[in-house]
């Protein structure tokens, strides 16, 4: 948005022929936002939630500073560049609200039902990389299908090695069912931080 004019030292440039041709150089915020919206339906991606609400900004404005400042409300969603997708509900409740969710990421299925916070990420053929989310009840995409019996704070992503991580949240050294039965290999040693199920490590954080 509007001429690359300065670099880094301060020091005129013609910085707009020096942008790549993937990028283009526009003074019209209309246009600017009109392109996006296409290239995010060309690629099948939703628009995440608008930021409608306005910040009181008297406090700025005592200071010379009038321009109006713009928030998401306080339920929606947004997409990270990684691809990853955060739902956010916490309009009746300061502590978060129920998420009964059913959306597609790249036109994969996703259900979920949490409450506050959810994020996922999955991989260009719809497999689940990564998971986290608040008082987690039901999670299902592709293959993947979690029903525990108790909400519960968990993260599930796979590392660099190619192997599932996890962390859960609150509990002492119980690991839900629900894993325990998808799952052959267990060691639920009381004071260990780190359960391996086969290729699945889930470790309980009590003082988080």
């Amino acid at each position: 948005m509007g001429d690359w004019t300065k670099n880094f030292n301060g020091i005129t440039i013609d910085g707009n022929n020096l942008l790549p041709k993937s990028m283009t150089a526009s003074n019209s915020i209309n246009n600017i936002f009109l392109k996006i919206l296409k290239i995010l339906r060309n690629h099948n991606i939703p628009c995440q939630t608008p930021a409608t609400g306005i910040i009181d900004n008297t406090y700025f404005g005592l200071r010379d500073f009038n321009h109006s400042s713009f928030s998401p409300p306080t339920t929606g969603f947004c997409r990270l560049i990684d691809g990853t997708i955060i739902h956010i509900g916490g309009t009746n409740s300061t502590s978060g609200d129920t998420l009964h969710l059913n959306f597609k990421i790249k036109g994969y299925d996703v259900i979920l039902d949490a409450i506050g916070v959810a994020a996922v990420r999955l991989d260009e053929k719809g497999q689940l990389r990564a998971l986290a989310a608040s008082s987690l009840k039901f999670f299902k995409t592709g293959n993947i299908k979690i029903n525990l019996d108790e909400r519960t704070d968990i993260a599930l992503w796979i590392d660099p090695e190619g192997e599932w991580q996890g962390i859960i949240q609150g509990k002492e050294d119980e690991i839900p069912a629900e894993l325990k039965k998808n799952y052959k290999k267990m060691d639920s040693s009381k004071y260990s931080c780190s359960h391996t199920i086969d290729r699945y490590k889930v470790m309980p954080c009590i003082y988080l």
